[in-house]
């Protein structure tokens, strides 16, 4: 057996489920444990299996957390969560908000996806939401239901209190497939300024974080900047995809560069996907980005990009790190994405990928920095 392996199960052999539930006592424990165990700074998404699967979720969130995972970057879809104006249905969420805090794991909210209802053409699957306040509504629900003054928190007097405290709008807005409307800067600012507006009412601590921006995404930070975002947002986000690492950081920089000019010098950048698919050979080229590689070129890059990034976090003002993904199933060759987990789930197994053990050292590495 390698010494890799030893230390991934010296790391992990404590694993265990943690307890929870639904129900008890209503009223607040103020004895619990409050917040997440650990400044959140490194983290992940969990992946379509563990998505589409809650028990698949419960058992996974207490290896994160030993694997060093200290905040979770999850798709609120709101065409699931209110499929008719009014009619809220919490249960997926409540899943995985309720599996995160017995793991005492930090949730990034992504609120994406229009319903039907609140769309200007109900047969458009990537339109924006018609009026932005119909968005601003629904944050301050989920505000009302997971932030700290939650009524889930109320619900679950059992569990630790991890209260949600930081929202993103929308993902990407800058690509046709996830907002429609074109040009996309000034209807994204829109929603963007309302919904700061709500989060601010709902819960005043709480860190309004903007849509995370792929490719060039320094220009597409110019255009916010150039529709009168500045201001609209606690945070800014990118998803610096690229082949090689030294461009990743040539990317921040840009982005830095970008923000400075518009007058948000110092607003915290979150990286809210970074990653390299370990589908080289595998995904038809059709379908390739350009930065596949295969597992052990996959953990090589988790190696030195992690700790090259955090050594970054005061230069470039690097407030968060989300690796994309967790988990994938590594078997459609006509996506790049489900080759990217560090692990790989084959019916109810799950296979430590090489870069899962390059994830665990480095997390361990800055754990404490």
């Amino acid at each position: 057996m390698n010494r890799a392996v030893l230390i991934i199960l010296a790391l992990l052999g404590a694993v265990v489920a943690g307890c929870g539930g639904g129900g008890g006592d209503k009223s607040d424990n103020t004895s619990r444990a409050q917040g997440p165990a650990v400044k959140p700074f490194l983290g992940v998404s969990p992946g379509a299996p563990l998505l589409a699967d809650p028990k698949l979720m419960d058992r996974e969130l207490p290896v994160m957390a030993k694997a060093g995972v200290t905040t979770l970057r999850v798709p609120f879809s709101w065409n699931e969560l209110e499929p008719s104006r009014g009619t809220l249905n919490f249960a997926r969420t409540d899943a995985i908000v309720a599996a995160a805090a017995k793991s005492r794991i930090d949730v990034l909210a992504t609120v994406v996806t229009t319903p039907s209802w609140a769309k200007a053409d109900p047969a458009d699957g990537a339109a924006p939401p018609r009026d932005p306040q119909d968005y601003a509504r629904f944050l301050r629900a989920l505000i009302l239901r997971y932030g700290p003054d939650g009524s889930f928190w109320r619900d679950h007097a059992d569990l630790p209190k991890v209260p949600i405290r930081s929202w993103q709008i929308w993902n990407e807005p800058s690509h046709v497939y996830y907002w429609s409307t074109r040009p996309w800067a000034p209807s994204y600012v829109r929603l963007l300024r309302a919904s700061k507006s709500a989060i601010k009412r709902a819960d005043p601590g709480a860190t309004t974080v903007m849509a995370g921006f792929p490719d060039r995404s320094w220009e597409s930070l110019r255009e916010i900047e150039r529709a009168g975002g500045s201001g609209s947002f606690d945070v800014a986000a990118v998803h610096p995809y690229t082949a090689k690492l030294t461009n990743v950081v040539k990317i921040i920089q840009l982005d830095r560069a970008a923000l400075k000019a518009g007058g948000d010098a110092k607003t915290p950048m979150w990286l809210t996907e970074v990653a390299w698919s370990s589908g080289q050979g595998k995904v038809g080229p059709r379908y390739a980005f350009g930065f596949e590689t295969t597992e052990q070129g996959q953990a090589a890059r988790v190696a030195e990009a992690l700790p090259l990034l955090a050594s970054k976090r005061k230069a470039l003002g690097i407030g968060r790190i989300y690796w994309e993904t967790w988990a994938s199933r590594g078997q459609n060759a006509t996506s790049t994405w489900d080759w990217a987990g560090l692990r790989e789930v084959r019916g109810d197994q799950v296979r430590p990928k090489p870069a899962f053990a390059a994830f665990v050292k480095a997390a361990q590495r800055l754990r404490g920095t």
